[in-house]
C-alpha cells in the first residue's frame, strides 16, 4: 500500500535566518536540537553572479515548538558540505569546504551549558567535500565525496576512524560501484549502508555531465567486504544524510534528486518529494511518505530539498533548512513522527 499524504511531514519551527542554509550538520544534546555551518548566497544566485558564502554559526532548538536561538559560541571555521552523522551526545563532522577550499578537519561537536563545544579528533589522509559518514560499533566511516569541489571524479574511497581507540585513520576496500559524491549513508550498528549518489560519465558529445545513481551496498567491518543490494527505485543524489534508521528496521532516504534538470536553472522545477524506505532484513524497498510540495513559486516554503541533514530527536525524524532549488536556500525545517512511517508505506 502506497501513499500520497504528505501531511504526515510538519514543519517545525524554521531557523533565525531568512534565507537558510545547505549543506548543514545537526545533532542532538541533552538540551535539544542544534544545526550550523552551511552555505548559500546571500546577494544574488550563481547563475547572475552571486558568490557562496559559508557560515560558522550553530542553532538550538530547545522544544518543538521553539523557537531557535543563536549561540555565541561558534564553529572553529566556517564550513559546509561535510560528512557530518550524529554520535552520542552530538554530531561528527568531517571535511566540507569553505571559501578556502576542501577541508580535512574532522570535528566532534556537542552542546553543553547552552555553549558549543568542539573536540578536534584526527584529520581526514585528504580534504574530502561532499562526503557521507555513519558510526558502526564507535568507529566512523566516511565514504565518497570528491578532493575538489567542482570535481568529476568522485573518490571511491572508505576510511575508517575507530573513536575509543585513540588510533587513526585506515584506508577500508574502496567502494566497488561507481564512485559517487552526495551519496547517504547510515548504519544498524552492525553494517554500514550506502545508497545512491553522484557521478559523472561522458556523452557522445564530448561533454562530462553529472549522472545520479541508484546503486546500493552494505559494508560488513568483520569481513572488510561489501555486498551489493537491490538498487534503489529509481536514482537518488543528494538525497538527507546520515540515512536514517528506523526502530523498525528500516532506512529512510528522502530528499534528492533523480536527474539533472537540462534547462536553466532558474527555471528548475524543485527535486524529489517521492521516499524510499528499505528493509535489510527482507532485503526490499518500498515507497515512504512523500515530501510536502505545494511548488508555491514563493520561498520559504515546506518543498523537498537536497544537501539536508538528517536526525532523530524526540521521537521525530528532522530535515534542518537545505537548498529547494539550484542556489536557493529555505530556512524550513521538516519533521516527521517516527510512528508514522509504518502508517505511511505498505508491510514492507
Amino acid at each position: 500500500m502506497e501513499t500520497t499524504d504528505s501531511s504526515l511531514w510538519q514543519s517545525f519551527p524554521s531557523l533565525p535566518d531568512p534565507v537558510g542554509f545547505g549543506g548543514m550538520f545537526a545533532g542532538v544534546s541533552e538540551i535539544g536540537l542544534f544545526a550550523g555551518g552551511g552555505s548559500r548566497f546571500l546577494d544574488k544566485p550563481p547563475w547572475e553572479g552571486g558568490i557562496k558564502t559559508f557560515s560558522d554559526r550553530v542553532y538550538l532548538l530547545s522544544a518543538p515548538e521553539g523557537p531557535w536561538r543563536e549561540l555565541a559560541t561558534r564553529l572553529p571555521l566556517p564550513l559546509a558540505h561535510s560528512a557530518c552523522t550524529p554520535y552520542r551526545d552530538g554530531v561528527i563532522s568531517a571535511g566540507g569546504a569553505n571559501g578556502s577550499g576542501p577541508l580535512q578537519d574532522v570535528w566532534h561537536l556537542r552542546v553543553e551549558n547552552g555553549a558549543l563545544r568542539c573536540l578536534s579528533l584526527p584529520a581526514l589522509p585528504h580534504p574530502i567535500v561532499y562526503g557521507a559518514a555513519a558510526v558502526v560499533r564507535d568507529v566512523l566511516y566516511v565514504v565518497g565525496g570528491v578532493s575538489e569541489a567542482q570535481s568529476t571524479e568522485p573518490l571511491p574511497t572508505c576510511w575508517a576512524l575507530p573513536l575509543q581507540e585513540g588510533s587513526g585513520w585506515a584506508a577500508q576496500p574502496d567502494f566497488p560501484g561507481r564512485a559517487g559524491s552526495v551519496m547517504t549513508v547510515g548504519s544498524d550498528g552492525e553494517r554500514l549502508y550506502a545508497f545512491g549518489g553522484m557521478t559523472f560519465s561522458p556523452h557522445p558529445d564530448g561533454t562530462i555531465r553529472p549522472d545520479p545513481l541508484s546503486a546500493a551496498y552494505a559494508y560488513d567491518p568483520e569481513v572488510r567486504a561489501w555486498t551489493p543490494l537491490p538498487a534503489l527505485p529509481e536514482a537518488r543524489a543528494g538525497a538527507a544524510s546520515p540515512s536514517i534508521w528506523l526502530p523498525d528496521g528500516r532506512f529512510l532516504v528522502a530528499g534528492g534528486y533523480r536527474f539533472v534538470f537540462p534547462g536553466p536553472p532558474q527555471d528548475h522545477p524543485g527535486f524529489e518529494r517521492t521516499t524510499w524506505l528499505f528493509s535489510p532484513q527482507k532485503n526490499i524497498w518500498s515507497e515512504g511518505p512523500p515530501l510536502p510540495c505545494p511548488r508555491a513559486g514563493k520561498l520559504p516554503a515546506p518543498e523537498p530539498m537536497v544537501t539536508v541533514p538528517a536526525v532523530i530527536w524526540k521521537d521525530w525524524i528532522v530535515l534542518v533548512s537545505g537548498e529547494v532549488r539550484p542556489g536557493r536556500r529555505s530556512p524550513m525545517v521538516l519533521s516527521l513522527a517516527v510512528q508514522n512511517v509504518g502508517h505511511a508505506s505498505g508491510s514492507a
